[in-house]
């Protein structure tokens, strides 16, 4: 999956990578949201963020539905993991959460780990000059 080669990159690159949520992050960008270099996660006020379970369609022979199970499974632990390990919350908690479809504010995602500033303006986020175009003051 593109996601979670995204995900693996940006825990292996050398410098650190800023998430911000700019309008929505949903699913698996709310997860890459949450992947952020701890301490340098943002999202703006009005910002809505929603985490679930994986969906999957599945169809074909008992056999392989019961592989496609299987994957879909350990996908959901792989998430489960992933936000457990960047928001800091437990196993418990965020499997409640993945559970439906969770819809958060940003100050709400901010209290369940998922980003670690609110702020009004782009121009807040510490390190980041928009006027040079390169992301560094």
């Amino acid at each position: 999956q593109v996601r979670a080669a995204i995900y693996d990159v940006m825990q292996h690159v050398r410098p650190p990578v800023y998430t911000v949520c700019l309008g929505h992050a949903e699913s698996m960008a709310a997860v890459l949201l949450c992947a952020g270099e701890k301490g340098h996660r943002y999202a703006l006020p009005n910002s809505r963020i929603m985490i679930h379970q994986p969906h999957h369609v599945v169809s074909g022979q008992t056999t392989d539905i019961i592989i496609k199970a299987k994957k879909a499974e350990h996908t959901r632990e792989t998430l489960s993991e992933i936000i457990q390990a960047h928001s800091g919350k437990g196993e418990g908690e965020v499997n409640a959460a993945l559970e439906r479809d969770t819809y958060m504010t940003a100050s709400e995602a901010k209290k369940f780990g998922i980003v670690d500033h609110t702020v009004t303006r782009i121009t807040e986020i510490e390190g980041l000059d928009l006027d040079k175009g390169n992301g560094k003051k």
